[in-house]
């Protein structure tokens, strides 16, 4: 579910069902063959009960006078999925003996159970308006493949469209809040639904309400995103939320895995990523970095401030703009774990002087794309011992997480002139807004450090689509996050033309390294990203689509063929 920096004004959540918190294909797949499967059997044994009579007795007369005609009038509407009172009515009353002999659990999308823990917790009511009736809305709530399976205590109160009304009109959610006016209707209240025309009708009334996007759902009608927040995670979660907080809700599944930072020093993104995973009992947490004494200074604290014991925090020595150290951090991974739950490619620089890698490749290029590239492929392996391993991990849940940034809507990749030597760009690599000023574009002898790392994030998100296309059906999943801005050690070397224009341009917009990790954290272990096709975890924890030129397939895999050309890796990597 979603987010917005908005949500701290929010007192009531109110949440529909299918394409919200379940898949739309338990109600079409599950449900629905159910009831039609036990109808017969139904109509049999309790036709004439005082039992069945309320539920038979709602049919119109000249379906209610004989069996036969009642079961041809139910399959007849679901044949043609009418929404009726008196259809959902029974569907409620077959479904009850199911659920309750186990034949059916509701399967809720993975963080639903601990994002409506969290409300209770916080004092927040929620409430479920949905199309289904009121009765058949408490029995998925009561048995459910969450923990706890009943989740019921934790929802305030229920709506359908026999008690509230139609769900596409304003109207109904205006009616809904006035039965609670203690929590004012404007801004207090937030609906979430995977229904465009649901959404914009409880804007209507005042409130606020996002569209939820979950897999499976349909694709969404075009300009939808300009219009709504189009949310796809936990509804708790906005540009403010911390790394800490999204470690909290996904403990579980981050207690017992293996995962790799790269570019963990003090004071630094990696150093909060790495505080917030150790707190969730992960079984390895491999540092990697170049300078030893950083890596020793972070892995220190993670024992003394009693978060991990010394047996679970490795540490690996790695400079990314060579490729020789790249090749001896991958080995020495290896040697210190079988398999690799999830990778979190965090390490860069950004400088504003051209130099060059060992290998002769710029070293913005060469450390926050190729040594990344080449660190990813030569630990799949490890992705892959772990992405197979059916009892530990669901299809999905080992992850490549690459960081980027929002720069990279302001620059294409260069393929003409990846090493930024001064040649002209073709017109689809150049910078994306004519109002760039002349140093973003030119620099210091020809040479541009924002260019190059905007480029170099650009890279990040298209390595991002390369892994995904790769490696999605092996189970795993690859995205790209972008932090948002951050004071970290990264600033220290930049423009100072450009220090002023981001201290100007994000006044009040900084975010301290715990809130920055938090994107990381949603893309590496929230499990209803395990099916996304999305690529790119915005700062405020949500899925967002990146910049054209970033998400384009055929420059994806052109970028993989030249990354292979400039690591030696092209020995059929890429049939990854």
């Amino acid at each position: 579910m979603a987010a917005s920096s908005a949500l701290s004004t929010i007192k009531v959540v109110m949440l529909d069902i299918e394409g919200t918190v379940c898949p739309i294909s338990f109600v079409k797949d599950v449900l629905f063959p159910y009831a039609l499967d036990a109808l017969p059997g139904t109509l049999e044994s309790k036709w004439d009960s005082p039992e069945f009579a309320p539920y038979r007795d709602a049919f119109p007369a000249e379906y209610a006078s004989s069996p036969s005609a009642f079961a041809d009038h139910v399959r007849d509407l679901a044949s043609r999925d009418v929404k009726v009172a008196y259809l959902k009515s029974l569907q409620g009353y077959l479904w009850e003996t199911g659920y309750r002999n186990g034949e059916i659990k509701a399967p809720l999308f993975p963080d639903v159970a601990p994002q409506l823990a969290s409300w209770a917790a916080a004092g927040i009511p929620v409430m479920i308006y949905s199309s289904g009736s009121v009765p058949a809305q408490k029995l998925l709530f009561a048995h459910t493949d969450g923990r706890p399976a009943d989740l019921t205590p934790l929802i305030t109160d229920y709506f359908d469209t026999v008690n509230a009304g139609p769900k596409t009109q304003a109207a109904s959610y205006a009616a809904i809040a006035a039965r609670y006016p203690a929590h004012p209707r404007e801004g207090g209240w937030l609906f979430l639904s995977d229904n465009v025309a649901e959404v914009e009708a409880a804007a209507r009334a005042g409130m606020q309400s996002f569209v939820v996007q979950r897999p499976g759902n349909a694709p969404l009608p075009e300009g939808v995103e300009a219009r709504h927040t189009v949310t796809m995670s936990s509804a708790s979660f906005d540009r403010s939320t911390t790394g800490t907080e999204v470690a909290r809700v996904f403990k579980d599944h981050i207690k017992g895995k293996r995962v790799l930072i790269t570019g963990a020093s003090p004071n630094s993104l990696g150093e909060a990523t790495a505080l917030a995973i150790a707190r969730s009992q992960p079984a390895l947490l491999i540092l990697a970095s170049r300078t030893r004494s950083k890596l020793d200074a972070v892995a220190s604290r993670l024992v003394a401030d009693g978060l991990l014991p010394s047996a679970s925090v490795r540490t690996v020595e790695l400079d990314l703009c060579s490729q020789a150290s790249v090749r001896a951090a991958a080995a020495a991974v290896a040697g210190l774990t079988p398999r690799l739950d999830v990778l979190i490619n965090n390490a860069g620089i950004n400088t504003q002087h051209r130099r060059l890698s060992p290998e002769g490749v710029e070293a913005t290029f060469a450390t926050n794309h190729v040594g990344p590239f080449l660190l990813t492929t030569l630990l799949l392996p490890l992705l892959r011992a772990a992405a197979a391993d059916a009892a530990a991990v669901a299809p999905g849940e080992t992850r490549i997480v690459n960081v980027s940034s929002d720069g990279h809507r302001l620059v294409p990749m260069r393929f003409s002139d990846y090493n930024l030597e001064g040649k002209a760009a073709l017109p689809d690599e150049l910078p994306r807004s004519k109002a760039l000023p002349d140093w973003f574009t030119k620099g210091g002898k020809g040479y541009s450090g924002v260019l190059a790392y905007n480029m170099s994030k650009t890279a990040a998100v298209l390595l991002t689509v390369g892994l995904k296309q790769r490696l999605r059906a092996q189970g795993i999943q690859s995205f790209a996050a972008n932090p948002g801005t951050i004071r970290t050690p990264l600033m220290r070397d930049i423009q100072p033309e450009l220090r002023d224009s981001i201290e100007t341009l994000h006044a009040g917009e900084w975010k301290s390294p715990d809130q920055g990790c938090a994107p990381f954290l949603v893309a590496a272990f929230d499990p209803s990203l395990s099916g996304s096709d999305e690529v790119y975890v915005q700062q405020d924890c949500q899925l967002r689509r990146p910049s054209a030129h970033a998400a384009d397939v055929d420059k994806a895999e052109r970028l993989w063929v030249l990354s292979e050309a400039l690591t030696g890796a092209g020995q059929g990597a890429s049939r990854l």
